[in-house]
């Protein structure tokens, strides 16, 4: 790859020639979608998983569908238990490269996501792994085994990002998610890229439901974390199970005020994702009653 990219340049045709290069030269590899099943048949075999596996593609979108999925079959009785997870390596080359062709990285010296959108935007991703137990009460119950929290509806969706759209999407899910909720005000967690729009428009959308009390608080898990892409979901609901199980909250990580301290932990949070370039999704995680 690297030969290839340094004689492109110099060539009469480049599209000719990276079209012949790429044809002929290249090795066998394995192709990239097969290595999430590499990665769930490693962890069916290290931690005697015995049913059966499903990989979902299409980075944070395919986090929030995975969880998705799992809560609506444990809901609907079709399982009872269920290992739902992703990972991402930051330090990759062709994952740091995407982030720049598209314009999306952070130029800029070390800033809370909030702060970025006026300053050009641009996310700062991290490696993260996360990986959740997601079990029927009743299984749980009989297994001997306490619950972090409970996991509450979950709903993912996608629009074109045109303005407003994002925002919109984000207004029906959050408005189900009230509604399911028993206790209020609902505190987010969110995967807040720094993404110039995206970003924008998502704090202002925070902003209106804490303006109305809907919302006590916000934070956002990459400013800790760095953007996790596909983790991003999973591992913002094992951070929000966390602070449920151990009745407390995380600390404001931003300089700009957006993040309010809270005086009281809070029962119920709200989990947010929106893609880096598409995608949003939003469940609800409560204290165990």
């Amino acid at each position: 790859d690297s030969a290839i990219l340094a004689d492109v340049g110099k060539a009469p045709d480049p599209l000719d020639f990276l079209n012949e290069r790429l044809s002929n030269d290249l090795r066998p590899t394995l192709f990239l979608a097969q290595l999430p099943n590499l990665v769930a048949g490693n962890i069916s075999i290290v931690h005697k998983v015995t049913g059966s596996s499903r990989t979902l593609l299409g980075e944070e979108s395919a986090g929030i569908s995975a969880v998705e999925v799992a809560e609506r079959r444990i809901r609907a009785g079709q399982g009872d238990i269920f290992l739902v997870g992703g990972a991402v390596i930051a330090e990759r080359k062709d994952s740091i490269m995407i982030l720049a062709g598209g314009g999306w990285g952070w130029k800029g010296d070390p800033a809370p996501v909030w702060a970025r959108p006026e300053k050009g935007g641009g996310s700062v991703n991290g490696s993260v792994g996360a990986f959740l137990v997601l079990e029927a009460r009743e299984h749980a119950e009989a297994r001997g085994r306490k619950p972090y929290a409970q996991l509450g509806p979950v709903f993912s969706d996608r629009s074109m990002r045109r303005p407003g759209e994002a925002a919109a999407n984000a207004a029906r899910q959050f408005e189900a998610i009230s509604n399911a909720a028993h206790h209020h005000p609902l505190a987010v967690i969110t995967g807040a890229t720094g993404v110039a729009g995206p970003t924008r428009e998502e704090r202002d959308f925070l902003a209106g439901l804490m303006e109305k009390g809907e919302v006590s608080t916000v934070r956002a898990a990459s400013n800790m974390l760095g953007t996790a892409i596909d983790a991003s979901f999973a591992s913002n609901i094992a951070l929000a199970a966390l602070a449920l199980s151990r009745k407390g909250f995380y600390k404001p990580t931003d300089d700009t005020g957006f993040e309010k301290p809270l005086a009281v932990a809070p029962e119920a949070i709200a989990v947010i994702t929106w893609g880096l370039w598409r995608g949003e999704g939003m469940g609800l995680v409560e204290a165990v009653s």
